[in-house]
């Protein structure tokens, strides 16, 4: 009957075993996951910048804002006549989605809000 006590420690000492390991490995899951989570905001920053770079390099972006006011103006005057086309959004808000440049040049074009 000394034998049953011996296979209770046993089992005792293997469980206590595979809790530890199942902390230290519950404890580097959290590691790797904060790590991948800076990754991927390191990669996302990179493309934004990638994207930043290749917007900076298209033609109409070396465009002064004065012209691009004028531009959106006449597409707004444009596109109003134009009672039969339907656009799911207005497009002083298409305008303002391209780009953050277009978007601070269409936000700082009043004559593209004062109609509602």
């Amino acid at each position: 009957m000394n034998s049953a006590p011996c296979l209770h420690e046993a089992a005792e000492r293997e469980v206590e075993e595979l809790t530890t390991q199942i902390t230290a490995l519950e404890v580097k899951r959290e590691e790797l996951t904060n790590n991948f989570r800076r990754v991927n905001h390191t990669i996302r920053s990179l493309q934004s910048r990638v994207a930043q770079i290749k917007n900076d390099a298209v033609p109409i972006s070396r465009l002064p804002s004065d012209v691009l006011e004028i531009i959106f103006d006449e597409s707004r005057r444009v596109l109003f006549r134009w009672t039969g086309f339907r656009r799911p959004l207005p497009i002083e808000v298409q305008l303002s989605h391209v780009c953050r440049r277009w978007r601070q040049v269409a936000l700082n074009t009043p004559s593209l809000w004062n109609t509602l």
